[in-house]
């Protein structure tokens, strides 16, 4: 309980949500954070096959898959990490620590700074998932980082990135 209520006290000092450029809302730094400095938990409730099902039917866009294969909805969770905006430049990424999901600084972020992170997607579906980071190395699509050469490969040369595609270049 004493390491929750450090961590939310930390995060309204450290981070705030507000409006973002990328998408809806997002956290930005209050002031500048140092490289390695915990952020956010991503907090909500775990939830059974049938309800991951659901939640994915209708479009919920803020289920994390735990390492252990449960699935946590973040749109039910009391953290800022459910606010975490994606960028094919991160600063930040998700860490386990017993269990709990924490946000962590990946460099030096400056005070103002919309912090990001990197959903980790595969990319199977990745049509499906536009990016909007507006960064210069941008690939167009929300994948996971291993992905993007792939992604630029397909997307340069013309051809619209499908799943089909994305399955075969693995």
């Amino acid at each position: 309980m004493f390491r929750t209520i450090h961590l939310r006290w930390w995060e309204g000092k450290h981070v705030s949500t507000r409006n973002s450029k990328i998408q809806g809302i997002g956290v930005f730094a209050n002031r500048l954070i140092a490289a390695g400095q915990v952020l956010a938990h991503y907090d909500g409730k775990i939830l059974s096959p049938g309800e991951v099902e659901h939640e994915l039917a209708a479009g919920n866009g803020y289920l994390l898959e735990l390492p252990d294969g449960r699935v946590m909805d973040g749109s039910t969770g009391n953290g800022l990490g459910r606010f975490f905006n994606y960028s094919c430049d991160p600063s930040a990424y998700f860490e386990y620590r017993e269990g709990v999901p924490l946000i962590i600084s990946s460099r030096s972020i400056a005070r103002g700074e919309e912090i990001t992170i990197d959903y980790g997607f595969e990319p199977t579906e990745v049509t499906r998932f536009p990016c909007a980071c507006g960064k210069p190395n941008c690939v167009g699509y929300i994948v996971a980082r291993p992905y993007h050469a792939m992604v630029r490969r397909l997307w340069s040369a013309g051809s619209a990135v499908s799943a089909g595609d994305a399955d075969r270049e693995r």
